[in-house]
C-alpha cells in the first residue's frame, strides 16, 4: 500500500511527463494525429490479446503514476477507476457512454428540456447533408472523445477535411486507448448538434460534475478547451479548490453559474445507479444542458495535484463491487 509520502514523492516524474507529453501535443501532434490512432489501436489490440486486460490496464497505471495500483484495497481516486474497469460490467454504463442513446436516458430521468438540439444522427460521412445543415453545427461520432468537428460558418468549413477526420474516429473502437470497456460494444455513428454559444460568440464552458455515488461533490469548469485550456474546480458550494488534474487553473475566479442548484438535481438525478460519473453540463442563457456522461475522466490516468486530493477524492468514492467481494470472502 502506498503512504501519503510516498504518493507524493512521485508526482514529480508523474508531472515532468505530463509537461514532456503537453508540448508534443501542441508542437508535434497535431500533425501526426490521425496515423498515430491507428498505430495505437493496432498496438493496443496487440498486447490486450497477449498480456490480458488486467495487465494492459496495471501496465498503463505504473507509466502514468510510477506505482502499481493495490486493486484488492484501493484507496486513491484513480485507483478505484481503475477497478472499476475490471470489474464492473453494468450495461448501462454502455448506453450512457453512448452520445446518441445517452438522449434517451436523459430524457427518461430529468427530461427533454435538458438535451442540445440534435440536427441529425447518420452512419456515414457521406450521408451527411451539408449543403442542408445550417451554421453553427458540430459534428461528432458517438462512441469516443475527440474527433469533434466544428462549423461556425459554411464560407471556411472545410468539407473534405471534415469528412476525413469523421471517417477516421468512426473505424476506432475508444476501448483500446485506455480500457475503457464502456465504449467496447457501442454502434459508431455520428452525431449533429447545434453549437452552444455565449455572450460574445464563446463557445460555452463546460460544467463538468463529479459525482461520487449520486452526489455531484466536486465540479470542474473547463475554459477555452480549444485554445488556452484551464480549468478551475469547485466544491459543492462554489468553494474554489485548490487542485489541478492535468490543466492549470484560470488567473480569474469563475463565477458560479446562474442555474448552480438546478444543475447539481440533473448531475444527481444522471449519476444515482453509479458509484462514480462525471456529468458534463452547459448552463446557457438561463437553461440548462447535458452535453455527455464519462466515467473514467482522462482514462483514469491523470492523478489530481496536490496528491492529496487523490486520496480525499478517492474515499468518497464507495465501491458497492467490492464490499459486495469482502463480505463474501
Amino acid at each position: 500500500m502506498r503512504t501519503n509520502e510516498s504518493i507524493e514523492q512521485l508526482g514529480l516524474l508523474s508531472r515532468l511527463r505530463r509537461g514532456t507529453e503537453l508540448l508534443i501535443r501542441r508542437t508535434i501532434y497535431p500533425y501526426i494525429k490521425l496515423p498515430y490512432h491507428r498505430l495505437l489501436i493496432w498496438r493496443m489490440k496487440r498486447r490486450i490479446s497477449r498480456l490480458g486486460e488486467k495487465a494492459v490496464v496495471v501496465g498503463h497505471f505504473v507509466k502514468r503514476f510510477g506505482y502499481a495500483p493495490d486493486l484488492d484495497r484501493p484507496r486513491t481516486f484513480n485507483e478505484k477507476l481503475a477497478w472499476i474497469k475490471l470489474n464492473v460490467r453494468d450495461p448501462l454504463m454502455t448506453l450512457c457512454a453512448d452520445k446518441f442513446a445517452l438522449r434517451d436516458y436523459v430524457k427518461g430521468r430529468v427530461g427533454e428540456k435538458y438535451l442540445i438540439p440534435l440536427l441529425g444522427v447518420y452512419e456515414r460521412p457521406e450521408d451527411i447533408p451539408f449543403d442542408d445543415l445550417l451554421a453553427p453545427f458540430v459534428l461528432k461520432v458517438n462512441h469516443a472523445s475527440g474527433g469533434n468537428v466544428f462549423c461556425l460558418d459554411k464560407h471556411s468549413f472545410n468539407q473534405k477535411r471534415a469528412i476525413r477526420i469523421l471517417r477516421h474516429h468512426l473505424k476506432i473502437n475508444a476501448y483500446y486507448y485506455d480500457c475503457e470497456w464502456p465504449y467496447r460494444d457501442i454502434a459508431p455513428r455520428i452525431v449533429c448538434e447545434r453549437i452552444l454559444f455565449e455572450e460574445g460568440s464563446r463557445l460555452a464552458r463546460d460544467f463538468k460534475c463529479l459525482c461520487f455515488n449520486g452526489e455531484p461533490l466536486v465540479i470542474e469548469v473547463d475554459v477555452d478547451r480549444y485554445g488556452e485550456h484551464r480549468e478551475n474546480y469547485y466544491d459543492e458550494n462554489w468553494k474554489f479548490v485548490p487542485v489541478v488534474q492535468g490543466y492549470p487553473n484560470t488567473k480569474v475566479d469563475i463565477p458560479r453559474p446562474e442555474r448552480f442548484e438546478e444543475m447539481k438535481q440533473v448531475a444527481r438525478a444522471l449519476s444515482q445507479p453509479f458509484d462514480f460519473a462525471r456529468i458534463d453540463l452547459y448552463s446557457i442563457h438561463g437553461k440548462v444542458y447535458v452535453g455527455e456522461i464519462t466515467f473514467f475522466p482522462g482514462g483514469g490516468s491523470i492523478p489530481f495535484e496536490p496528491e492529496e486530493y487523490e486520496l480525499e477524492y478517492g474515499e468518497r468514492i464507495h465501491l458497492a463491487g467490492l464490499s459486495a467481494k469482502k463480505t463474501a470472502t
